[in-house]
């Protein structure tokens, strides 16, 4: 079981860096360790249930925090919001807190698994009241892990502008809209790519329209 939950964290480890400096290939990593982290808490769980219930919610709790930062990086929907938080959110808080409550000496806090999931807690949590534009600039348009200033892909400021009018910001996301029209055209500048130049200009367009009238859907 230890090696499986080694494997498990070095495959997430590797993945979520792959993803962070655009390694092709990464978010299949990521995906496939928290996969193997919810099968050695699941595997743990049934083989421990009586006599181990503790640990196993330790695995627990961690493997399901790993699901949902996974879910947030990839920006994929977190399920039903019940009293205005998802459900997704709410499976991994519930069972940290169920686990928190079984530890009742102050020694066992100075636990480095202990202090590392309590400090895991704070960031899950942290990352529950973050928008999406900020994850997604995070991860594609930082200077810092994507280096100095160079021509990004319309796409990217397209699915930027997208987040920035999630969260409200209509003002930054026109300007995100406008930055992938002007890279659309520094990156299609060769006759040949006249005829695709056309459409996504149009197809952008037809975004800063959703956008403005706010019926942009998806």
């Amino acid at each position: 079981m230890k090696k499986l939950l080694i494997i498990a964290w070095m495959t997430f480890v590797l993945g979520l860096l792959g993803k962070l400096f655009h390694i092709p290939g990464a978010n299949i990593i990521s995906i496939l360790g928290t996969f193997l982290l919810l099968l050695h808490s699941i595997i743990f769980l049934i083989k421990n249930f009586k006599t181990g219930l503790t640990e196993a919610l330790l695995y627990l709790s961690y493997s399901s925090v790993t699901l949902y930062v996974l879910i947030r990086i990839m920006h994929w929907p977190a399920g039903i919001k019940i009293l205005g938080f998802y459900t997704l959110f709410l499976l991994p808080f519930f069972i940290c807190i169920a686990y928190f409550t079984r530890i009742r000496e102050f020694s066992q806090w100075r636990k480095i698994p202990n202090i590392l999931l309590l400090l895991y807690f704070f960031f899950f949590f942290q990352l529950s009241f973050t928008h999406g534009y900020k994850i997604y600039y995070f991860f594609n348009l930082n200077t810092v892990l994507n280096g100095p200033p160079k021509v990004i892909r319309p796409e990217i400021w397209d699915d930027y502008s997208w987040f920035l009018y999630k969260a409200n910001n209509k003002m930054e996301a026109l300007q995100a809209n406008q930055n992938a029209i002007e890279s659309a055209r520094q990156i299609y500048n060769q006759p040949e790519d006249m005829e695709h130049l056309n459409a996504t200009i149009q197809y952008l367009e037809s975004n800063k329209i959703k956008l403005l009238t706010n019926t942009w859907e998806k």
